[in-house]
């Protein structure tokens, strides 16, 4: 199933693609109609975010509303005016998010040396290991 959403996915234009997955995105297309429409919706959001072209949002909107992917569409809608700025500004925001993870992490290694994590904490009261193989962690006195 992984291999076929990764080949559905991979990319809009056939010609890119190997001649087996070719052959296998066309007779899933064939198949699947609504599959196929999905795929093209998908493709035109990721060209449509890539080339921020504003003008072609409302319209990819209205067309996926009508498709498989109405849920996706649902989600969109609870903040679309984060999302249309998402399309038509040039900025993008994933340098910051990777600093502030990367800040995240260098404070969870400095303040939380030794100490078990809430959710192995419960599981360590109700007498639940982890995964087999695995060693659980032990506190060290202070």
């Amino acid at each position: 199933m992984r291999t076929s959403a990764a080949t559905l996915g991979r990319v809009a234009d056939a010609l890119q693609l190997a001649a087996a997955d070719r052959a296998y995105v066309a007779e899933v297309c064939t198949r699947c109609p609504a599959l196929a429409e999905a795929r093209a919706l998908a493709h035109g959001f990721r060209r449509m975010l890539r080339e921020h072209d504003r003008a072609a949002f409302l319209p990819w909107l209205a067309a996926a509303h009508r498709s498989v992917l109405e849920p996706f569409v649902r989600g969109l809608r609870y903040d679309v005016e984060a999302v249309y700025a998402g399309v038509a500004l040039p900025w993008c925001q994933g340098q910051v998010e990777g600093q502030v993870h990367r800040l995240k992490l260098l404070k969870r290694s400095m303040y939380r040396t030794g100490e078990l994590r809430p959710a192995q904490a419960a599981h360590a009261r109700r007498g639940v290991s982890g995964p087999p193989g695995v060693a659980p962690l032990k506190r060290t006195p202070r």
